[in-house]
């Protein structure tokens, strides 16, 4: 997948996620995606590689809005470190 594709893949889920984790949300398009993407897959049980079947997750599960909140709780501190 190129970034076209996979731009267009995430841009109708970027507002679930900046609602849910905006910290999480802030990292896409940031070269550190691949880490974030890493890191949603290994809370919704996905390959990092599938991004169709994660953006539909996303989309389509209501659990997965307090499993992004208890990732980024968890995560938090580390993600602020990445930030800088």
């Amino acid at each position: 997948m190129d970034f076209k594709e996979f731009k267009e893949t995430f841009t109708d889920i970027l507002p679930i996620l900046y609602k849910a984790a905006p910290l999480i949300g802030s990292f896409i398009g940031t070269p550190a995606t691949s880490i974030i993407i890493a890191l949603i897959a290994a809370v919704t049980n996905n390959n990092p590689c599938d991004h169709a079947t994660l953006a539909a997750q996303l989309k389509n599960d209501p659990d997965l809005f307090l499993k992004l909140q208890s990732l980024e709780a968890t995560h938090g501190d580390w993600l602020k470190k990445m930030q800088d």
